[in-house]
């Protein structure tokens, strides 16, 4: 029997790698003159000496390399992704061939592949969201059960979860999960190998004056707190930013460090006492942390006494997942402040990192006290409204749901503002975890899929937003019936009159003026009286414009020669389109008023329930509300009323 080819087999793994990471077009270049051994030796500086231009490809031949050196560092590496593909747990007694029928039939059916985006690598290096997966080593207490470690990964980009199920028949079967993320670790990485390859980028964006932000993900217990605060042995990413931070700034500055944490649906400063914080939004909808105390750091050690002293009284305790579980989400802020001849100044950049709570089945802490139940079903809350504003954000929705908890408040900007950000998942190998395992998975792939189009837009201040939208709409015809209000309250409103005038104007560069001229009249009067404010943006509209009738209006201008008949059709149809047009403009702009309201709404009903405003204050406000609403009503009512009575 003639002994294996090794170099044809190595060539047969290099082809295989080729087609993993979607470039089997270049295999052309290496499969005459090179092993997987030599593909394995490559240097990106080299790669132009074959022909390589392309920048994507490029990129995706380097992860090439770097899987290369890990198949030969574990031979077993590709055939093993083959072999359990599907497998089924059987008696080992069975015939082989029996066996390799059911793999097949199990591969077809019990398989879930979540294959990369052909642009992933383009998302990778380009997008203002990185994620990474990092799985902890098993740990002592899940070794004394006798639970085993399920996952595996290449400690590039890819990462299996062979999860263990039971079919209805009783028959045990191997359920396969392979995702693909922009980085992954395996257990043995450190948290420097964490640090150099997901947060190390984000440095100088924090000090050309960008924000960014680095939070951490998973299960209570798979290891987010000692991947940002660390230990003595093993410094976490807070120390590490800090460190080139400071090289950085080059002993010509300092960090303003901000530390806080969410507990039960409050923001409490952990360099104050815990005093009680406010997350309020201002004008541009950006998200201020009020009375919010700063503290001055001037080396990392400074720093880590300082996040030492945060930490002692930081909500934890123990639950049955974890010993030392954290009860609270943690927030801290980094600010660099370069000095020079005038004094401490900052650059704008701010690095945020986040340690969230870690989620928890109802299981889990059932044997425990009611104030451990009551705080997981909080961090549960705020982590649900973290994943329904990833799956809206996923989905292209237009309205997501930030104000859903404290935490998707504070986390706003990270997905939808300018800011570049880093999600680390962190996952438990362990079988016993597979359910929370397959969760984080999933999200962190949700958050990796994120369209970025909204944050590329630049951002606009408000009188710039209200131009566009003025001129955009175009003009809606005034109500001329009788308005049919709620008894004892006005017509008129206030609050929303900016919006409704907006709404109302003309197009082009008219929308200035028409708008000055409106603010000038003040209120219009209904009737017949009624003086247009708007030029009539068509003949059939400008009858209705001065209160009467089509017949009258063109009395009036000696155009009108009695009752429609049927040889009037054909001018008829035309207005009625017009009028069917300026009904929907009507009810769009009413939908658009009752959503503004409804947040108005909300927003002085939560005042009013923190006593921040006084009884009359809120009474005013909600008058004007109402009266907003109640106003847009009626002029889409009036536009239906006449669109009635106009002959089609």
């Amino acid at each position: 029997m003639p002994l294996p080819n090794k170099n044809a087999e190595q060539k047969a793994n290099l082809k295989t790698v080729f087609q993993k990471f979607r470039i089997p077009h270049l295999y052309q270049y290496f499969y005459k003159t090179m092993t997987l051994k030599g593909f394995s030796e490559l240097q990106s500086d080299t790669l132009e000496a074959y022909g390589i231009q392309n920048e994507m490809d490029a990129m995706r031949l380097c992860d090439a390399v770097e899987y290369a050196k890990d198949i030969l560092n574990s031979p077993s590496l590709l055939s093993v992704t083959e072999v359990l593909d599907g497998v089924e747990e059987c008696d080992p007694t069975e015939d082989k061939m029996d066996v390799h029928k059911r793999d097949s039939r199990y591969t077809a059916r019990g398989t879930t592949v979540l294959t990369r985006t052909p642009d992933n690598r383009e998302v990778k290096r380009k997008s203002r969201i990185v994620v990474a997966i990092r799985k902890r080593p098993i740990n002592a207490g899940e070794e004394a059960g006798g639970f085993e470690d399920v996952m595996e990964s290449n400690n590039i980009s890819e990462i299996i979860l062979k999860e263990p199920k039971v079919k209805v028949d009783l028959r045990k079967y191997i359920h396969i999960h392979r995702f693909y993320f922009d980085k992954v670790f395996d257990e043995t990485c450190t948290n420097e190998n964490v640090y150099q390859r997901t947060a190390r980028d984000l440095i100088d964006t924090v000090m050309d004056g960008g924000s960014a932000t680095c939070f951490a993900y998973g299960q209570t217990g798979s290891g987010k707190t000692h991947t940002m605060l660390g230990k003595d042995e093993e410094p976490g990413l807070y120390a590490l930013a800090a460190r080139d931070l400071y090289a950085c700034l080059n002993i010509r500055g300092d960090l303003v460090v901000s530390f806080y944490e969410i507990y039960g649906g409050r923001l409490y400063d952990l360099l104050n006492r815990r005093q009680l914080l406010r997350c309020l939004e201002d004008e541009k909808g950006k998200v201020n942390v009020r009375e919010l105390t700063e503290h001055i750091s001037g080396s990392v050690d400074d720093l880590m006494r300082i996040i030492e002293q945060g930490s002692r009284i930081r909500s934890s305790g123990c639950t049955g997942a974890n010993d030392t579980s954290s009860r609270s989400h943690a927030i801290l802020e980094l600010k660099p402040r370069v000095h020079d001849i005038s004094g401490p100044k900052y650059s704008g950049g701010k690095f945020t990192f986040i340690d969230l709570a870690g989620s928890e089945r109802g299981a889990d802490t059932i044997d425990c006290a009611r104030q451990i139940r009551m705080e997981g079903a909080e961090i549960n809350k705020s982590l649900l409204a973290l994943k329904e504003c990833i799956r809206f954000l996923d989905q292209n929705k237009k309205h997501v749901p930030f104000r859903g908890s404290k935490l998707t408040e504070v986390l706003r900007d990270s997905f939808v503002g300018n800011c570049r950000t880093v999600m680390i998942g962190t996952v438990s190998p362990a079988n016993n975890n597979c359910e929370h395992t397959l969760n984080t998975l999933r999200y962190a792939d949700r958050v990796k899929e994120l369209k970025r189009s909204a944050s590329n837009k630049p951002t606009l201040e408000e009188n710039e937003q209200k131009q566009i939208v003025y001129m955009a709409k175009p003009p809606l015809l005034k109500a001329h019936r009788p308005a049919t209000t709620i008894p004892g309250k006005s017509s008129r409103f206030s609050l929303a009159a900016p919006l409704l005038s907006g709404r109302s104007s003309g197009l082009c560069n008219q929308a200035p003026t028409v708008l000055n001229a409106m603010a000038s009249q003040g209120p219009v009067k209904r009737g017949r009286e009624e003086v247009a404010s708007l030029p009539p943006s068509s003949p059939s509209e400008a009858g209705l414009r001065h209160g009467g009738t089509r017949q009258e209006h063109d009395a009036e201008s000696g155009g009108y020669s009695g009752p429609l008949t049927s040889d009037s059709h054909s001018s008829a149809a035309p207005a009625h389109a017009a009028l069917l047009e300026s009904a929907m403009e009507a009810y769009k702009h009413y939908l658009d008023v009752d959503m503004y309201c409804i947040r108005e709404e909300h927003q002085v009903k939560f005042n009013a329930q923190q006593e921040r405003v006084s009884a009359d204050e809120f009474i005013k406000k909600a008058r004007e509300l109402v009266d907003a609403k109640c106003e847009a009503m009626n002029h889409f009512l009036a536009r239906l009323e006449v669109l009635e009575k106009t002959p089609k």
